[in-house]
């Protein structure tokens, strides 16, 4: 009996194969021939190959249907069961693979991670509140902060960009918690 019969039938696995061998390679092959996916993969300048470092395994979840870590996707064995997996349920592999991306992407981009992005302004708010009384204060800034962002962001016009959004965003924090007021 294949894998596919055993699962709907129930049957104990007795040889000691794995009886959702194949479900992993199903859903990538499914994955890398949606155009759905394929769009989300380009929307994230992943390239599809990237599903080569992804595991997809089946087990049983406990109050769920599907999980994910990153780089791992563990599908309840009750979804693949029901029949459901590669029809109604593929949302549960649409969810998780959103999360894949997220952490590709930010393997691959540091300012990708909107934690980043808010742990550098608060950086930045940090050194204005500290030096708000100093003279030349957006050069002092420049001259701290560019140099840390060029590290990620080799264009210097992105670079440069991407700090004023930083500062402004550092700014509004700071008025958020009435520490300064900038007009």
């Amino acid at each position: 009996m294949n894998w596919w019969k055993q699962i709907i039938s129930g049957q104990d696995n007795t040889d000691g194969t794995d009886p959702h061998k194949g479900v992993e390679q199903d859903v990538k092959n499914r994955l890398r021939s949606s155009p759905f996916f394929a769009a989300l993969f380009k929307k994230f300048s992943i390239p599809l190959g990237a599903l080569d470092d992804l595991t997809i395994i089946v087990q049983k979840i406990d109050g769920g249907f599907c999980a994910g870590n990153g780089d791992k996707i563990v599908i309840d064995e009750n979804v693949v069961k029901s029949g459901e997996l590669f029809g109604r349920k593929f949302h549960y592999i649409a969810h998780e693979i959103l999360h894949f991306l997220r952490r590709k992407l930010e393997d691959l981009d540091y300012f990708a991670d909107p934690e980043e992005v808010e742990s550098y302004t608060t950086a930045i708010a940090y050194a204005i509140y500290e030096w708000r009384n100093k003279k030349h204060l957006g050069k002092l800034l420049v001259n701290e902060f560019l140099p840390l962002v060029n590290i990620t962001i080799q264009d210097e016009t992105a670079s440069k960009k991407f700090l004023k959004h930083r500062i402004d965003d550092a700014k509004k924090l700071l008025k958020e918690m009435s520490l300064c007021n900038f007009s």
